[in-house]
This record gives structure tokens, C-alpha cells and sequence, in this order.
């Protein structure tokens, strides 16, 4: 019910004061199935408005968070994201599983990280005239 009157309130209005005050809350909350919630907010409103509170979230320390936060960022499909998750996916990975499932994730829910991926995996034909 919590989840479906936030989805609500910030698809109406992403302006209101309350929400948004409520919403970044939860971002920056010590308990980590508030900052889970708040990555499925965000992504359930698909709102560019967001960004800067995903961007927190995409650098949490619990994986769990992360993951929840890169299926946001592709249900978001906002450009800026994207070249976030790219830099991140192209970093050295120094976490173990966590940047594998990062990677799994990232490329499993981002439309736009598919499309631009696609896009550099293909061969480059160059041709001299």
C-alpha cells in the first residue's frame, strides 16, 4: 500500500514537497529495505525528476540496493543514467561478485545500456576513398 500511494502521488505531482521530502528520506535512510523501496519508487515513476536521489542509491554500499537502483536507472531510460552505468561497468572491478552482478544486472534491465552496448560490440568498417 506505502509503495503504490508514493508511485501515485509523485506520478500526479513530482513537485509535491511532502513526497519528495518523504522520498529522499527513505534514500538516505540507515535501514536498508527503505533505500530498497526507494529505488522501486523511483523506477515504478520512471521519472527523470529523480536522478540525483538514484545516483545516491547507484553508489550504496549494499548490493542489494545497487541492484535495485540499476533496474530503476533502466526503467528510468534517462540518457544521463545510461553513461553512469556504462562508467561503472567499464571500471576495474574490484568487488568481486557484486561488480559481476552489477554487470549481469545493468545489462539485463537497461534498455538503453542493451542499445548502446549492441552499438560497441559491433565491428567498425572504415573504407578509404
Amino acid at each position: 500500500m506505502r509503495l503504490g500511494a508514493l508511485v501515485g502521488v509523485l506520478i500526479f505531482d513530482q513537485s509535491n514537497d511532502q513526497s519528495q521530502d518523504y522520498l529522499l528520506n527513505v534514500v538516505r535512510s540507515e535501514n536498508t529495505e527503505d533505500r530498497i523501496f526507494a529505488a522501486s519508487v523511483m523506477g515504478q515513476v520512471a521519472s527523470d525528476h529523480f536522478f540525483g536521489f538514484l545516483i545516491e542509491l547507484l553508489d550504496d554500499q549494499n548490493s542489494d540496493v545497487v541492484d535495485q537502483a540499476v533496474i530503476a536507472a533502466g526503467q528510468m531510460n534517462d540518457s544521463r543514467l545510461t553513461s553512469i552505468l556504462i562508467e561503472k561497468l567499464n571500471a576495474p572491478v574490484s568487488e568481486g561478485m557484486r561488480g559481476q552482478r552489477f554487470n549481469k544486472l545493468a545489462l539485463k534491465h537497461s534498455t538503453s545500456l542493451k542499445t548502446a552496448s549492441f552499438h560497441l560490440a559491433q565491428p567498425v568498417r572504415c573504407e578509404r576513398k
